[in-house]
């Protein structure tokens, strides 16, 4: 019964996606994607400070190496993240900042955490890590390519769908790592800022009722907790990082919990 459900919930609801994983290669290129390391910025460009602490190196995109990108993100070379972490994880500072911001509202990029975007990496130089100690190991990345990336149950409205055999394995089993596109990895709430749908949607052949999201941002990327890296984001959860469709330097953060 799962497996036939699995196929169905692919063909209604599958997403192509990019997902970035951890590799041990000895000679990995520094301008090239990492976990945990960020090697590029702009000339003149300053390591990203919160609150007089240096923002720990979440993650770094060659998106022009990605099999596939989303059209949200196709204008882009190259995506840096940073996260605000102290010894023990997720810094204090990130989630007082939660508390501060109304999850409507958003916590604006800089404040306990920066996304950079480049259009081209032929502008970007190296930049030197701060010397500060992270819990966390960086990681050269590889791209894998995912044909049909499936959502959890918590994307689907109350009794929308039958979920009494949900195929958990279908979402259990994907890749950790840094999802371009596809769907993301939600274990609580549902993003209030996407993904969005083009209506009408279709499950087992019967509509999917759906509300439209009024905020303005579009889900794009998720960083997970990663093992391999000893990267734990709230004992398993998530990072999602969304872009605005009619602001297009806005970028938006939420993240989720186990």
């Amino acid at each position: 019964m799962d497996g036939l459900i699995l196929e169905q919930l692919k063909t209604d609801w599958g997403r192509p996606a990019s997902v970035l994983v951890p590799v041990s290669k000895q000679r990995a290129r520094k301008d090239s994607s990492w976990i945990g390391r960020v090697t590029l910025a702009r000339q003149g460009e300053a390591w990203p400070v919160w609150k007089d602490r240096p923002l720990a190196p979440l993650c770094q995109l060659r998106l022009d190496q990605a099999p596939f990108v989303p059209d949200e993100l196709k204008d882009l070379a190259c995506i840096t993240i940073f996260m605000d972490f102290d010894d023990e994880g997720v810094a204090e500072t990130l989630l007082d900042e939660h508390e501060r911001y109304d999850y409507q509202i958003l916590m604006p990029n800089g404040h306990g955490w920066a996304l950079r975007a480049y259009d081209s990496v032929d502008e970007l130089v190296e930049i030197k890590a701060p010397k500060v100690h992270w819990p966390f190991s960086a990681k050269p990345g590889e791209w894998r390519y995912v044909e049909r990336d499936v959502p959890t149950d918590h994307e689907f409205p109350d009794q929308a769908v039958d979920t009494t055999h949900w195929p958990v394995e279908a979402y259990d089993a994907r890749l950790d790592g840094v999802r371009i596109g596809g769907w993301p990895s939600i274990i609580q709430d549902p993003l209030p800022w996407g993904p969005r749908r083009l209506p009408p949607m279709t499950f087992s052949g019967k509509l999917v009722p759906w509300t439209r999201p009024k905020f303005d941002p579009q889900y794009v990327l998720e960083v997970t907790s990663i093992p391999e890296c000893k990267l734990w984001i709230y004992d398993g959860g998530a990072f999602f990082f969304g872009r605005g469709r009619k602001n297009r330097s806005r970028w938006c953060f939420q993240s989720d919990t186990s």
